[in-house]
């Protein structure tokens, strides 16, 4: 806007100082258009380029709400939520609703990991989540996805069984989904511990599901979109998420993952934890967070009194031995 507030000035005077002649020639017409023209054409550049900024952070925002939505339904049921179908469209009643709801993730429009049979690849479950169904799409037009191992979204057991999955029996719970970045070529692990991941597909919407198709876009030919998990599902895709790449031009994937303890610190969820196996002489039992098991027989030996060891369960899944047997 100073720039067309300088030009007019100089219009201004322009015309002033024509007042000895006739009229502008059609060649100073032509200039002065054309410089207009330019000006313009600048603004309305910076213009959609504040407005598509302004829409990848907004779109991060919702990712961030939606994750915060994932916790509330966790504390709420003890597990975590099986993705939607991709492939419906909004005039559904069940766009948005979680596939297997707690029992599994397997049904139509969500996809199973070449990679992993736990994997599960399908749109975030916004009803299932309460939220309205535009949480499920980002500011570009997308349907958000949504990636979990199943087994973190199975029913919680009353008493922890580590032969049945749920949320803190799932043993073991690292080595899941790996994530990596970009900064250059070569690439870098972030983690390979995640349980969930959560995906805009940016501007250029590559791979992704418009949010009223019920077919996928096409995928890009760029290395490092292609090789991004979430431009593949419809027909396969592994266990390997990239959260940024500065070696490709064209990647604009806004992406959320966290692993389980990361989860159960940021939602303060450590109840659900259980530790597994306490040895045998406390029977081989399991137990959640917070909770003690004591030894079937004391500690005997030669001192006159006996000792009954103790252990407990600590908020990632550890026995902490509390009392300690000189002779065992």
């Amino acid at each position: 806007m100073n720039n067309l507030n300088k030009l007019r000035k100089k219009i201004i005077v322009s015309v002033k100082k024509s007042k000895y002649k006739s009229a502008y020639t059609l060649i100073e017409l032509s200039i002065v258009i054309l410089i207009v023209s330019f000006l313009m054409t600048g603004a309305l550049t910076i213009t959609i380029g504040s407005l598509n900024k302004a829409k990848k952070n907004y779109t991060q925002s919702k990712l961030n709400q939606i994750y915060s939505a994932i916790g509330k339904f966790l504390l709420e049921n003890k597990r975590l939520p099986c993705p939607a179908n991709l492939e419906l469209t909004k005039d559904n009643n069940l766009y948005g609703m979680e596939v297997g709801s707690g029992s599994g993730c397997s049904g139509s429009g969500v996809y199973q990991s070449s990679a992993s049979a736990n994997i599960f690849y399908g749109m975030v479950p916004s009803k299932t989540l309460g939220l309205p169904s535009n949480m499920a799409e980002d500011e570009f037009g997308s349907k958000i996805s949504y990636v979990i191992d199943e087994r973190f979204t199975k029913s919680y057991q009353d008493v922890p069984n580590f032969a049945n999955f749920g949320f803190g029996t799932t043993d073991p719970y690292t080595a899941i989904i790996n994530v990596i970045e970009k900064p250059s070529a070569i690439s870098r692990q972030i983690t390979q511990d995640a349980i969930l991941v959560i995906i805009s597909h940016g501007l250029n919407k590559f791979g992704a599901f418009n949010a009223n198709a019920s077919t996928q876009n096409p995928v890009s030919s760029d290395p490092d979109e292609t090789d991004e998990a979430s431009n593949s599902y419809s027909s396969s895709f592994d266990n390997n998420f990239i959260y940024y790449s500065q070696n490709s031009k064209i990647f604009d994937d806004l992406v959320v993952f966290k692993t389980r303890n990361q989860i159960v610190e940021d939602f303060n969820a450590f109840y659900l934890i259980a530790c597994k196996d306490a040895g045998v002489k406390f029977e081989n039992k399991n137990s959640y967070f917070g909770q003690s098991v004591f030894s079937t027989t004391p500690c005997g030996g030669a001192i006159t009194y006996q000792k009954i060891l103790e252990k407990y369960c600590d908020k990632f899944g550890n026995w902490v031995d509390i009392n300690k047997c000189e002779n065992w």
